[in-house]
């Protein structure tokens, strides 16, 4: 191999495709380098030494395999941005334009686009923007859980915003289309766990249940300021979750006894389940919420509690 394709090959992690190599060796030189030292990654595309390939040399063959417009796409993507609660999944999943004509080989999945996005650099690689690989991820995983809490927890830590969620959603199409017009509508009216889309989508259901307030903020009498998960304003009736984190800096409770205490002290009716118990108990959740809802309906909050926000911090108010 001459010295300018040995140049070429290590700034392409070891890893080349059969055009470049024929630029600097005969064919004959190629078939044996692969029967002897290179091995095929994807077709047309070599590494140049033994042994196991590494991810990023995976990551690697796959845009070239892909070719020059190719961006790394999905759940291959979402790693890379450091969202959570993903399956498991070595495959590589890319994104091609329309007219790229590539098929789905040894672990690489691929998607044509006619909206090919400006990708995003990382490591000298490029991925699709955050949203559009959120909102593909979860048409393809159709699995609705998964899909609320993946999309959920990355608005959470304020990895992506909601109107960058709402903008991508329209232009999902096919079996997922469903799921993620669903995931992110409860997203955007101010859902920020999994846990909280089931409770949402649980009141949903309920011909009793009006759609209540999520995430908004509170001041007990004293000051203290709190922001429960779910409440029903007009009957002073709140829902949590079970092991929830703290929604804002706003609300100073971490203790879910103390959240519960200072709440109840101050004449709000408060219930509580498990996420577990919202996945797998809904008919007796559900009830629950009816039962007390019918109770407390027209009570509204109780003296002394006043609304200081009535939707999420890092999203949009819900009710105004």
């Amino acid at each position: 191999m001459s010295a300018r394709s040995s140049e070429l090959v290590p700034g392409q992690d070891m890893v080349l495709t059969r055009r470049q190599a024929l630029e600097h060796i005969t064919h004959d030189a190629l078939r044996h380098r692969l029967a002897t030292s290179w091995q095929i990654l994807l077709p047309g595309v070599y590494l140049t030494t033994t042994g196991i390939p590494t991810e990023r040399q995976r990551l690697r063959a796959a845009l070239l395999y892909g070719g020059a417009d190719a961006q790394l796409a999905d759940l291959t993507a979402l790693r890379e941005y450091g969202v959570r609660y993903l399956p498991a999944d070595p495959t590589i999943y890319l994104l091609l334009p329309a007219e790229v004509r590539r098929v789905n080989r040894d672990g690489v999945v691929v998607r044509r686009t006619h909206r090919l996005p400006q990708p995003v650099v990382f490591r000298g690689f490029p991925y699709v923007p955050l949203s559009r690989a959120l909102v593909e991820f979860a048409a393809r995983i159709g699995d609705r859980r998964t899909a609320n809490a993946v999309l959920a927890d990355a608005v959470q830590r304020n990895l992506v915003r909601t109107e960058q969620l709402g903008a991508e959603a329209p232009h999902v199409t096919g079996r997922g289309a469903s799921v993620v017009r669903d995931v992110v509508g409860w997203i955007t009216v101010g859902a920020r766990s999994a846990p909280e889309i089931d409770y949402l989508e649980i009141c949903a259901e309920s011909r009793v249940l009006p759609r209540p307030l999520v995430n908004p903020l509170l001041r007990l009498p004293g000051g203290r300021r709190v922001s429960p998960d779910a409440l029903f304003e007009g009957a002073g009736l709140v829902h949590e979750t079970n092991g929830r984190a703290p929604h804002a800096d706003e609300d100073p409770f971490e203790d879910m006894q103390a959240r519960h205490d200072a709440m109840t002290t101050a004449g709000l009716t408060v219930l509580h389940d498990s996420p577990r118990q919202l996945w797998r108990e809904r008919q007796r959740v559900r009830a629950q919420s009816e039962q007390c809802y019918q109770r407390l309906a027209g009570r509204g909050l109780p003296p002394g509690v006043s609304m200081l926000r009535r939707g999420p911090s890092n999203g949009p108010s819900v009710g105004l």
